[in-house]
């Protein structure tokens, strides 16, 4: 991954000499934008801004592809066209939520039912508070989340996007039926962003909670 990111930082350093040039030399047609303008990139997601030159468009469409092809890899072949597909055989699903650095790889599904929880590759994603919730079983893989920490990153493709989200903390807590919570009971919901927890073991009581931005 790192040799990846490495590539993509020295096409982007290309791609700003090549701009430098271009003002120069292109004196009818002056190229006002700055590569922020061209290019704007969040992790591994690279989203093309409107412009004229020709030759930068096919610059961006390439650091673009670069980019993806660097996150299908870390991803286990996971893509949107793959997740698209899977979504119309699969009626509720959301997304996939993937963690590469974690091995997480789940259909999340729109509901809190049981049912959604207790399916194999199926996680039950919904609003609860003033946040979205993602449960699933400990003993179904979803333990993984435990080795998170702040900084790791999540994906959830949704079949013709990809959100990326970042883990902003973790913290042992309590399912009392009606709420997570803290250890000291206070709510963990009203915080906004993305909660996903797991069991730590038989007791459904005691979870453990991950937060993400």
């Amino acid at each position: 991954m790192r040799a990846g990111i490495e590539q993509l930082s020295s096409q982007a350093d290309m791609l700003m000499q090549n701009v430098q040039m271009t003002r120069m030399t292109v004196r009818d047609r002056p190229f006002r934008a700055s590569v922020s303008d061209v290019l704007t990139r969040t992790d591994a997601q690279i989203v093309m801004a409107s412009f004229s030159n020709d030759g930068y468009a096919s610059a961006a469409k390439s650091l673009s592809t670069l980019c993806d092809k660097e996150l299908k890899q870390s991803t286990g072949g996971v893509s949107n066209e793959s997740v698209k597909a899977e979504m119309q055989r699969r009626p509720g699903m959301y997304g996939r939520l993937v963690i590469p650095s974690v091995g997480v790889n789940v259909a999340l599904f729109n509901g809190m039912t049981q049912s959604l929880v207790d399916a194999v590759d199926s996680a039950a994603f919904f609003p609860f508070g003033s946040s979205m919730l993602v449960a699933d079983h400990w003993n179904q893989g979803f333990t993984r989340i435990k080795s998170c920490h702040v900084g790791t990153k999540a994906y959830i493709y949704k079949g013709d996007s990809i959100e990326t989200l970042t883990c902003t903390g973790i913290s042992k807590g309590i399912n009392n039926d009606y709420d997570l919570l803290y250890a000291d009971g206070a709510s963990a919901t009203t915080g906004g962003g993305i909660l996903m927890y797991t069991c730590n073991g038989a007791n459904y009581h005691d979870v453990t909670i991950t937060f993400w931005r």
